[in-house]
């Protein structure tokens, strides 16, 4: 059951005017998806990556696009818990964005969610991203199917060819962990993969205003040793080279750099 709803922001306005909230009341805002403001719209974005061997490759992307279907402001810079069931947090959240979105992070400009966004009027200092579509906790309907991240390009070591490559990752049973032990079967479950925690932010929600969520790729490949990518795809394949979507060889850093918080997305209220 999603805790995360209007009525539930409803009632928090009123506790918080309770216990000093130096808020207002709730406001009503647009929001947003977009890639790096150094980005061009239309063209591919190219920079550099140290793989973990030392290797320096120049990386261009062609392709680089994220599914978001939420994102939840909150007051407060960590919550301390751990998700109710597994899946849910009791968190200070003061705002929701509640839309899917498929987002273009190769294109700088606003590309928006088709609901509003609502909020109290106070500071964000950290935010929740969920990542898919339907419910969190599904693993049979839509959820299961939505591609969350789909990226491709080439990389490229001087003085070597250039290695074309391709991903496309769901967040699906292919990414099953076993529980940390029997006494906590609640534990590792894959909708905890389908959220990026406590993301870092600044931001003050306004009425009228735009809250725009940006998604930096560059972020995507820190660390990924492209010769990896190429040597898993077998002697014969025919490039581009896909990573595996599941949790194996050069796949896994790039999916946890996907769910990293810092570095990778970043929020802005506009007027």
């Amino acid at each position: 059951m999603f805790r995360r709803t209007l009525s539930l922001l409803s009632a928090t306005a009123v506790v918080s005017a309770c216990v000093g909230s130096t808020g207002g009341g709730l406001v009503t805002f647009k929001a947003a998806g977009a890639g790096p403001k150094d980005a061009v719209k239309g063209a591919p974005l190219s920079f550099a990556v140290r793989a973990s061997s030392g290797k320096v490759f120049s990386v261009t992307l062609s392709r680089a696009k994220m599914h978001a279907q939420a994102v939840y402001l909150n007051r407060a810079t960590t919550t301390g818990t751990r998700r109710e069931d597994g899946c849910y947090e009791a968190a200070s959240y003061i705002g929701e964005v509640r839309a899917d979105l498929d987002i273009d992070a190769l294109d700088p400009s606003p590309q928006y969610f088709p609901k509003d966004g609502t909020a109290l009027a106070d500071r964000a200092l950290t935010a929740d991203l969920w990542l898919g579509s339907g419910r969190i906790d599904d693993f049979t309907q839509e959820s299961a199917r939505t591609v969350v991240f789909d990226a491709a390009g080439t990389a490229q070591a001087p003085g070597e060819e250039a290695i074309p490559f391709s991903a496309a990752f769901k967040i699906d049973l292919n990414r099953r962990r076993a529980p940390r032990s029997a006494t906590y079967p609640g534990t590792n479950l894959i909708c905890q993969l389908r959220i990026v925690d406590h993301v870092p932010v600044d931001v003050l929600p306004v009425e009228g205003g735009t809250l725009v969520l940006r998604v930096d790729p560059r972020g995507w490949f820190l660390g990924t040793d492209f010769d990896e990518v190429k040597k898993a795809a077998g002697t014969g394949a025919v490039p581009p080279y896909a990573l595996a979507d599941e949790p194996k060889g050069v796949s896994v850093g790039v999916f946890d750099n996907m769910r990293r918080n810092a570095g990778v997305y970043s929020l802005e209220v506009t007027r």
